[in-house]
């Protein structure tokens, strides 16, 4: 099981130093510079070199109850990303989630009202509501991510669970 893991961080930290990481980061239009400059120290601290563009807009299409969202996209799959958090902040993939996704909500902070950070990669993409619980983080560990691999994940509090939207269509 060791000899698996460390194959599996040396194939992940090849793939990850040859692919851009992080190939964009875009948020409303109406964010803040102050905010957008401290998205980027949070992204800079984590290792990604990467601006921030306010180019999200958040009115003109359906409704919403978001006052802010950051949208990643990202080059390489979210377990990928995950991984290169967690080594980031000196611990596990999901555990470097956790503390990026906090230190985002915290940067953002200032604009009142519920925010969401959205990731996107190749072919999956996902919703985290700012203010997550550390059990829905946690509960990223279980996925089958080859299961989800085209879908879009969201957090659905009241079943304490995540879920492709493709599986909420009726």
């Amino acid at each position: 099981m060791r000899a698996a893991r460390r194959t599996i961080k040396r194939l992940t930290n090849r793939l990850l130093r040859r692919q851009q990481v992080i190939e964009g980061v875009i948020v409303e239009f109406e964010a803040p510079p102050e905010e957008i400059a401290a998205v980027q120290d949070v992204l800079a601290s984590s290792g990604f070199q990467v601006a921030v563009k306010p180019l999200y807009p958040l009115t003109g299409g359906p409704p919403t109850e978001l006052t802010w969202v950051l949208s990643v996209v990202l080059g390489v799959p979210l377990t990928a990303f995950f991984t290169a958090l967690g080594t980031a902040a000196g611990t596990d993939a999901y555990g470097g989630l956790k503390v990026w996704v906090k230190r985002v909500r915290d940067a953002r902070r200032p604009t009142p009202g519920p925010g969401e950070v959205r990731l996107h990669d190749p072919h999956t993409s996902m919703a985290i509501p700012a203010e997550i619980p550390d059990e829905a983080i946690d509960a990223l560990r279980e996925i089958d991510w080859s299961a989800v691999r085209g879908g879009h994940l969201i957090w659905v509090e009241e079943q304490r669970a995540w879920r492709d939207t493709r599986d909420l269509v009726e």
